[in-house]
């Protein structure tokens, strides 16, 4: 099957026609509308496939322990409700285990001259991720893979408002926001045929996000599905809705408090090639992302072929026969890479009702710019498993344990009995409350009738308590730290006040190796992360961001060539290429890399530990090492540069007192004390204080202490 049949049956209707033209600009919106069932059909599949899966099946369970609402049905409000949410605790506090990190990924590159642009991008690496406190946003991608099993983060190039300037802001998206398209079983997030991230926006919002859509941006709900339950409780409860709540009704019954649209963005891998004829220019000429595609075909179906600047020649014209001088044909034909219209991917961006956008990603990035957060991935498995699943049952049969000795208790107290009729209205009112409720109460009635007042239903051994009950409560908490691996996490904990070097070998081989499992699959995803942010980076800082974000320090004699809007050098060989290009060209240059055990806090810990014990035993480690161990700023040159001009000032005062010593010598007397004693100070040969022992034989002296004879072993 060629190339061409294979996009008409997967991927989304034509972006150009063979001439080159734009589908969808002069049909009315007839493309578009291909588009949107091409997206809608996908959803649906996408769909069916996720429910499919073993990690959906207990997610909203699961996430609702961790939201704290489940909670075991009480038959009756006289029965105990007592619950322990361990469970919750346990899922917590991995989470927050695993989200204490540092940006620890790395940039490097092979090519020399981009030394100081990789130690720029590291400085604004460590800039974006504090100063947006990109961790919490981490944060709750986990708390979705620990509670449902799958969190997303998703980075994409907006406004700030806090700013005022465009930044590469992280979105948190959930196991129900992220749809992957024809996903195979090996089937990842970077290479998976097409995916789309589902946004549930605000109406107001949506409109204000595109406000040239307007038209085709509408409420396809009153509530968002997402709080849709509680606002239906939260209705009931008070009557009049939520406007009746701050005191004013609405006079429309079909008033809808919370409109919201569903926004999709769509990257599909769309293999179409450019067959018009024509170089064609690919997105917006204006904008950066932009780029000239060669045609693949000639008018008369042949194969086009480039030169050395790659300009498309057509491949009927007698210059293919040309050779260079060693041989070799002067042109070569064009692949069908080279003529791809979409060499990462095609984005399109629609609602229900219309397209948004449909063309090249407005920022370029080599992959789908989303991340998987899970702490416990399966084989075969496009979700992840709940920490929570495996303990459900666990905590279940505790917390019923637990209200059954609660319920056992207060049964002694308060039993189940019947009444004697002929009781007065007054006892029987009380004991029909409550019988605790007839403490210090005074009653009168006859001796018979008060003699079979009460009969008891149950007898007193009914509520005894199994002495076993309690063991087995303490057995099934110890069953829930073990599947949790709770353990673990404490020893994680443990290990950053670790005093010595064979505690923290003792530590670490007792850790377990399911946190340390957990611990690889955040290191991953974060790696991830940080290849996203690097194709975003150079496009969104630019000279004026480096310096304002790293001060007029931050750019270097080395990377001053870069054009003003843009980290992407700017050079001869390269003035034939669009921005775009230059762009991907620039991204192959670098490159990241996370050491092992590097991106976990803790984990940072036990390295610092081990790398002071290597240099106690005298391996050659340099300063730089310890300095980006210690304290990884990449302020390295310039500390070591402050520390040698420090180092030097103290030289040079150090020679100053000393010629002045020299010249208050000249005129001075040679045996003033005054003289000698600087002097012995400054060559660090001062006899103050306690003289040097072994300086004569040892002998005895005899001397009063407090008018007592004593004998002293001296030695000067």
């Amino acid at each position: 099957m060629s190339n061409e049949n294979f996009n008409s049956l997967y991927a989304p209707p034509s972006y150009i026609d063979d001439d080159g033209n734009l589908i969808g600009v002069n049909d009315n919106g007839a493309n578009d509308q291909k588009i949107v069932n091409w997206v809608d059909e996908n959803l649906d599949r996408s769909q069916n496939f996720l429910r499919s899966q073993r990690g959906w099946k207990s997610a909203d369970i699961c996430m609702s322990i961790l939201h704290g609402d489940e909670s075991g049905r009480i038959a009756s409000s006289k029965l105990s409700s007592v619950t322990v949410k361990k469970l919750r605790r346990q899922g917590r506090e991995a989470i927050a285990n695993a989200s204490n990190i540092r940006p620890r990924w790395k940039t490097k590159t092979f090519k020399n001259a981009f030394e100081e642009t990789k130690e720029i991008y590291n400085k604004l690496r460590d800039g974006w991720f504090y100063s947006l406190f990109v961790d919490r946003f981490i944060k709750e991608s986990l708390q979705w893979g620990g509670g449902a099993g799958t969190g997303y983060l998703m980075l994409w190039p907006e406004w700030n408002n806090s700013t005022n300037q465009i930044e590469i802001m992280p979105k948190v998206l959930s196991h129900k926001n992220v749809f992957p398209f024809h996903a195979g079983i090996d089937a990842r997030i970077e290479n998976v045929y097409g995916i789309s991230a589902y946004f549930e926006m605000p109406l107001p919002e949506a409109h204000r996000k595109f406000p040239e859509h307007i038209g085709i941006i509408k409420a396809d709900r009153d509530i968002p599905s997402y709080f849709a339950g509680r606002y239906e409780k939260a209705k009931k409860s008070y009557g009049s809705g939520i406007m009746g709540w701050i005191g004013r009704k609405s006079k429309d019954e079909n008033f809808t408090p919370y409109p919201v649209a569903d926004i999709f963005y769509t990257w599909v891998m769309d293999d179409s090639v450019n067959k018009s004829g024509m170089t064609l220019i690919i997105g917006d000429p204006e904008a950066h992302y932009s780029y000239k595609v060669p045609a693949l075909f000639d008018k008369s179906g042949q194969i086009c072929r480039t030169d050395g600047n790659k300009r498309t020649i057509i491949s009927d014209q007698p210059e293919y026969n040309e050779k260079n001088q060693d041989g070799s044909f002067k042109y070569r034909k064009l692949s069908r890479k080279e003529c791809k219209l979409f060499p990462y991917r095609r984005l399109i961006i629609s609602t229900r009702n219309g397209v948004i956008y449909d063309g090249p990603p407005m920022w370029i990035c080599r992959r789908p710019p989303l991340t998987q957060f899970v702490f416990e991935r399966m084989v075969g498995e496009w979700l992840g498993i709940s920490l929570l699943r495996d303990g459900r049952s666990l905590e279940r049969s505790a917390n019923n344990m637990a209200r059954a000795i609660e319920d056992g208790i207060v049964g002694r107290l308060s039993p189940p009995i019947a009444i004697n009729s002929s009781l007065g209205q007054p006892i029987i009112g009380k004991l029909t409350g409550s019988v605790r409720s007839m403490i210090g109460k005074v009653f009168k009635t006859t001796a018979l009738v008060a003699e079979k007042a009460l009969i008891p239903l149950l007898s007193a051994d009914y509520f005894n308590i199994d002495a076993r009950a309690v063991e087995l409560i303490k057995f099934l908490h110890e069953m829930s730290d073990y599947v949790m691996g709770t353990a673990d996490y404490a020893a994680w904990q443990r290990l950053k006040q670790l005093p010595a070097a064979d505690t923290q070998e003792q530590m670490t081989e007792n850790l377990g190796v399911l946190a340390t499992d957990q611990e690889r699959e955040v290191e991953r995803s974060l790696l991830e992360l940080g290849e996203i942010w690097q194709d975003f980076a150079p496009q969104v800082y630019d000279t004026a961001r480096v310096i304002t974000t790293l001060g007029k320090d931050g750019i270097t004699e080395e990377t001053w060539d870069f054009e003003p809007n843009s980290l992407i050098p700017s050079t001869e060989t390269d003035n034939n290429l669009s921005y775009a290009e230059k762009l991907q060209h620039h991204m192959k240059i670098f490159s990241l890399y996370a050491a092992p055990h590097s991106m976990q806090e803790r984990q940072s810990i036990t390295n610092k530990l081990t790398l002071m014990q290597l240099k106690k035993m005298g391996v050659p480690i340099s300063d730089r090492k310890l300095y980006e161990t210690f304290v990884d700023d990449g302020e390295f040159n310039a500390m070591r540069k402050e520390y040698d001009e420090e180092q030097q000032q103290k030289m040079l005062q150090a020679a100053e007192l000393q010629k002045k010593l020299q010249e208050a010598n000249r005129v001075a007397d040679p045996q003033n004390q005054l003289h000698d004693k600087l002097l012995n100070e400054i060559r660090g040969t001062s006899q103050e204080g306690r003289p040097p022992n072994n300086s004569a034989r040892p002998q005895l002296e005899q001397k009063l202490r407090d008018g007592i004879p004593d004998s002293t072993l001296a030695t000067t």
